[in-house]
């Protein structure tokens, strides 16, 4: 399961940064990433999975995107057992597992490697089987050793005094393939996800990098125009070269010059802010587990220019 969810997080992410094109504007698919990705980054957990359950049973679509739409909404029923489906709703509802295993068993049949859907079915289950040794009404089946479902045990009164509720018995329900134990302790396994903030990141490291890397093509221009202004003044030294200037020639030099001048201005203000932003969304994607406090300042002058960036990375 942990492997499904950084799989799905990084194509959700990619199918964000596509989506946020003109020309992906009107697919479906990229529209309902986007109605997911938001929802997950609201904490509204259930509404994701709601929106990505039913849409990975869809026919008209290729069975890989109705695998990433399964993972999705086995993620989403996961953060809501977890978290709660919404901001303020009760955390530990069983019945977010259960949807969770549903959703699960129905990816199976998408995918060309069943052991990765077993092994998240296994920790389900190991949760599910956790909630029932608490004594709380789980609202569906669960999976006994021999993989087959069986019925709730009645929840018992008075537990005995000689069974602490951590630990069960041998007829304890554990993940699908484990051989029965004698006395197994039974303990919640939270799948980890890659939370929103972390998304979040990733967007602005994407969303600062590309801008910056596009502001080096205008300063090429520039380069290549202050190139030509160059060139121009070179010629013109050459004409009036052991003689006096006229005032056409002095106009034209000095248009020159203030052409020469703006041009390199223009480009080491340009050059300056896209490598300031361009460092910026490396720094933000390079240090995914902590905030890098980075200073950049960018300074110019006539024919030179650059950056100046310090901080801890």
């Amino acid at each position: 399961m942990a492997l499904m969810a950084r799989l799905t997080s990084i194509m959700l992410t990619a199918a964000m940064v596509a989506a946020s094109t003109p020309a992906a504007a009107a697919d479906p698919m990229g529209a309902l990433l986007d109605q997911i990705q938001r929802a997950q980054d609201r904490k509204q957990f259930k509404r994701a999975a709601d929106l990505a359950a039913p849409a990975s049973q869809r026919t008209d679509l290729r069975p890989a995107d109705r695998f990433l739409l399964a993972g999705l909404a086995a993620e989403s029923y996961g953060e809501a057992f977890e978290h709660g489906g919404a901001p303020r709703q009760p955390r530990h509802d069983p019945a977010f597992l259960c949807a969770q295993r549903a959703v699960l068993q129905e990816a199976l049949a998408l995918t060309d490697e069943p052991r990765k859907v077993d092994d998240a079915l296994g920790k389900v289950a190991a949760q599910l089987a956790q909630v029932a040794a608490s004594g709380r009404d789980v609202p569906c089946a669960l999976t006994s050793v021999d993989g087959r479902e069986t019925e709730q045990e009645p929840r018992a009164e008075t537990p005995p005094a000689e069974s602490p509720p951590s630990v069960a018995s041998s007829t304890a329900f554990v993940a699908p393939g484990q051989p029965p134990p004698g006395v197994v302790t039974v303990e919640a396994s939270p799948v980890p996800t890659r939370s929103p903030a972390e998304r979040r990141r990733v967007r602005a490291g994407i969303g600062t990098l590309v801008p910056g890397l596009l502001l080096f093509v205008p300063m090429g221009a520039v380069l290549a125009q202050r190139g030509q202004v160059e060139r121009s003044l070179r010629q013109l030294q050459a004409d009036t070269a052991g003689r006096a200037l006229t005032d056409g020639e002095l106009e034209r030099a000095a248009t020159l010059d203030r052409r020469f001048r703006g041009t390199t201005a223009a480009a080491a203000v340009l050059g300056a802010i896209g490598a300031a932003l361009a460092l910026t969304g490396l720094v933000l994607l390079a240090t995914p587990k902590r905030r890098s406090q980075v200073a950049v300042a960018p300074w110019g002058a006539r024919g030179v220019g650059g950056v100046i960036l310090e901080g801890k990375f």
